[in-house]
């Protein structure tokens, strides 16, 4: 079916949905010669790891073993565009070992062993703080924006989409 086309060939705002429109001006408008938006952000990543050993023997029929293992990573992702914020990616493991072996025979021997794992692992969403689903009115996302509110995907053909929200 063929149509009239719309005035100055442009959308009537009366016939654009509304939660379109709430993201309309988040949407980045072009920056450079021909008609085009740049932006590259830099990605950060800090790392930190060690590990420690020590070893004693005490006598023939005793000795000691301990190991220490730390690992800590502080991980910066900016979204697409700056006004979609940025994923945090936080990590720290610790893992602690202590091995005592005695001897009391040739032939009988008790090894003790102690271990201890510790994890953290901490991922902050773009746009934490702000619940853009329910702020544009778009329905059917209630709980979920409850429990993870941020920025929604929005997928735009032929543009550059909006990263969705990091859970």
């Amino acid at each position: 079916i063929l149509r009239d086309a719309f005035p100055n060939n442009q959308i009537p705002a009366n016939r654009l949905s509304p939660q379109a429109t709430f993201f309309l001006p988040l949407y980045p408008l072009p920056n450079s010669a021909g008609s085009n938006y740049l932006y590259a952000p830099n990605r950060s990543n800090t790392a930190d790891r060690f590990d420690i050993r020590l070893d004693q023997r005490f006598s023939d029929a005793d000795t000691l073993t301990g190991s220490y293992t730390f690992q800590s990573s502080d991980t910066l992702t900016p979204g697409r565009f700056p006004q979609n914020g940025a994923v945090n990616l936080d990590l720290r493991k610790q893992r602690l070992s202590v091995t005592e072996n005695h001897s009391f025979s040739p032939v009988m021997i008790n090894e003790v062993r102690l271990g201890y794992v510790r994890s953290r692992f901490l991922r902050t969403p773009q746009g934490l703080g702000r619940n853009y689903t329910v702020e544009a009115g778009i329905g059917g996302f209630e709980e979920h924006s409850r429990e993870f509110p941020g920025f929604p995907g929005l997928g735009i053909n032929n543009y550059l989409s909006f990263d969705p929200n990091a859970f």
